[in-house]
């Protein structure tokens, strides 16, 4: 669907190369990318993409993904706004954000508030002029910075977000929350999951137990998600399968 509305054509006679234009801007372009990284990325799957085909794909994905593209500018300037005015909370839909010490803790730090009540934490979160490159060249911006684990080493160090990747945080941490109540839900219907892995969760199948059941558990709303369209698969077998 994706690759016929960059290609302008009908989705059946999307092409393979087009489709794989297409999937690449569905798991790509919603991290905030640029054409550049995206044709970078491309490149990783041996595909050599030309600059106008890599401009028109994040050009499309925006226009038609436009209120992620306007999650990320919201969740931005929150952050921005929190960490510019101590204690106050700052709310984007269902979330809320504020930057302040941490009782308990003891240090300063920007939090945001979930649906759930769960809270996400970015330790001493500050404001820090920097250039950056962008496709069109350098330049200065404003960035959200804090303490955090290094992404590829075993240490902490200053780590830099922005919108894209407040919003992956956020819906991942979501989506751990939904897993969460899901698991107890079943635990309490006599199921016991003794490993989860991302967005699966195994469970051995005792007698009176059916995959059925484990769904129907799994898919339970927790009263702060009312109405969401939440869907799972459940199936039986003797070792495990990435779905």
């Amino acid at each position: 669907t994706m690759a016929s509305y960059i290609f302008n054509g009908a989705p059946e006679k999307v092409s393979k190369d087009q489709r794989f234009v297409g999937k690449q801007a569905c798991l790509a372009a919603q991290y905030q990318v640029g054409w550049k990284k995206f044709q970078m990325m491309c490149a990783q799957y041996g595909r050599k993409l030309d600059d106008e085909v890599c401009k028109l794909a994040i050009s499309k994905y925006r226009e038609k993904r436009d209120k992620i593209v306007s999650t990320w500018a919201a969740f931005n300037n929150a952050a921005k706004e929190a960490i510019r005015n101590t204690g106050h909370v700052i709310p984007v839909g269902p979330v809320a954000f504020v930057c302040g010490k941490l009782t308990t803790a003891g240090f300063h730090a920007l939090q945001v508030k979930l649906p759930s009540g769960h809270k996400l934490t970015y330790p001493l979160a500050k404001l820090e002029t920097v250039v950056k490159k962008f496709d069109n060249g350098p330049a200065e911006i404003e960035e959200i910075q804090f303490w955090g684990p290094h992404p590829t080493k075993s240490f902490w160090a200053w780590q830099s977000t922005f919108g894209a990747r407040l919003c992956e945080n956020l819906t991942q941490s979501v989506g751990g929350d939904f897993m969460t109540h899901g698991l107890l839900e079943a635990e309490r219907r006599g199921y016991c999951a003794f490993a989860t892995i991302h967005d699966q969760a195994l469970v051995e199948q005792d007698e009176g137990l059916t995959p059925d059941g484990l769904r129907e558990a799994l898919c339970v709303l927790p009263p702060w998600a009312k109405g969401f369209p939440l869907e799972a698969t459940a199936e039986a077998t003797p070792f495990y399968t990435k779905d």
